[in-house]
């Protein structure tokens, strides 16, 4: 299996001019834990930049590096035109605590879903679910639909950035973010699962995020 890491974020409101995948963690970059952490799992990596290049000094193994400007589901797209059949989809400037990482992919293989998106429960903090998107699923886990930043929350699922996907995904990545690429193939009668996939994680976009991700460093080691 291959992975695409989506590391083209600006970094603006954090007040960086560099990509955000360089953000130290462990003492090593975002991009360097996310490679580390797949390896057991993919053969090949495709690394999506954009603004900004990305750092790929001290990667090793199998891997592309393409530039894509236009947005987050449209350097997804020309990422899957790049892979065989099934891939692991990621951004890079996400951190997980305890990733279930060969559990989804399994999920996925098992599954006859176009994609399988990974979740986490947010029981305490369910404000940090407007940070990203909600998801509404049935009892068999099947996606009904996702809202993106949504204003309110009517269950503790916080969609990441985590997911597997099918190289057909590409057909619904014409819109302007990842949930509403979600939603077009659910509204195409695709089937989209989700799974409870890490115990926390965070999104950096902004200095709280950044405050967040080093308080979750310290509590993981």
């Amino acid at each position: 299996m291959q992975a695409i890491i989506i590391t083209g974020g600006q970094g603006s409101r954090l007040g960086i001019h560099t990509n955000k995948s360089s953000i130290r963690v462990y003492n090593d970059s975002l991009l360097e834990h996310h490679v580390n952490n797949l390896k057991p799992f993919v053969n090949r990596f495709i690394i999506v930049d954009g603004y900004y290049p990305v750092n790929t000094e001290k990667l090793d193994g199998d891997y592309i590096v393409i530039s894509n400007t236009q947005g987050v589901v449209q350097a997804l797209a020309a990422a899957l035109e790049q892979i065989d059949s099934q891939c692991v989809m990621m951004f890079g400037d996400e951190f997980y605590v305890n990733p279930r990482i060969q559990n989804l992919i399994t999920e996925h293989k098992n599954s006859n879903s176009i994609a399988t998106i990974g979740y986490c429960r947010r029981y305490k903090n369910s404000y940090l679910i407007h940070d990203t998107y909600s998801i509404d699923m049935n009892l068999q886990h099947q996606v009904r639909k996702v809202c993106e930043k949504p204003t309110t929350v009517y269950n503790s699922l916080q969609g990441t950035g985590f997911a597997v996907l099918n190289k057909q995904f590409a057909k619904y990545c014409c819109t302007d973010n990842f949930p509403s690429a979600i939603n077009l193939a659910i509204e195409d009668n695709q089937t989209v699962k989700a799974f409870d996939y890490c115990k926390d994680y965070v999104n950096v976009n902004t200095p709280q995020d950044l405050e967040r991700l080093r308080n979750l460093e310290d509590k993981s080691k």
